[in-house]
């Protein structure tokens, strides 16, 4: 239909709405959600007017974030918890979803005044663990709307000109 230019039936486009929107859910809700795959619903979606992005979705994001979150301000040191919520906020932020998300923001302060100093220190120190988890957190930061720019620590210059 859409290559002579005839719109869809209406009820096809609301079957095709809620499957879309089906898969989208189960993708958020996983317990390791494909991002390409996310990204790709998320795209379609977003051509589809935002019909399919509402309220329902909104909230899944918003709870997959805080459950995230959660993981990662219990063990703070584990990196893969903060690459798993960096990776899903990446994917997600870029779609307007109207989120709500001060929990989320509320924790990551909470981890900015809190942890994020002791890991600054350490990537100040030359640890490259450190400066990998502190870029990742001021990333994540920038990405939840903290403006942080003096968390970031740049490699060192005499390791950076070996490599």
């Amino acid at each position: 239909m859409r290559t002579v230019g005839a719109p869809a039936p209406i009820a096809l486009e609301a079957v095709f709405d809620m499957v879309l929107r089906g898969d989208i859910r189960r993708e958020i809700e996983a317990d390791r959600s494909d991002l390409d795959h996310l990204r790709a619903l998320l795209e379609n979606a977003k051509s589809h007017n935002g019909r399919v992005l509402n309220e329902d979705i909104s909230y899944a994001v918003k709870a997959k974030m805080e459950r995230l979150i959660n993981h990662f301000a219990a063990e703070p040191a584990e990196f893969e918890h903060l690459s798993d919520l960096d990776q899903f906020v990446e994917a997600v932020m870029p779609v307007d979803l109207g989120l709500n998300l001060w929990k989320v923001q509320d924790i990551y302060w909470d981890l900015l005044q809190k942890v994020a100093p002791r890991f600054h220190d350490s990537a100040v120190a030359g640890d490259a663990k450190g400066r990998e988890w502190i870029n990742h957190f001021a990333a994540l930061g920038e990405r939840l709307g903290f403006a942080v720019p003096d968390l970031k620590v740049e490699e060192p210059k005499d390791v950076a000109m070996a490599a």
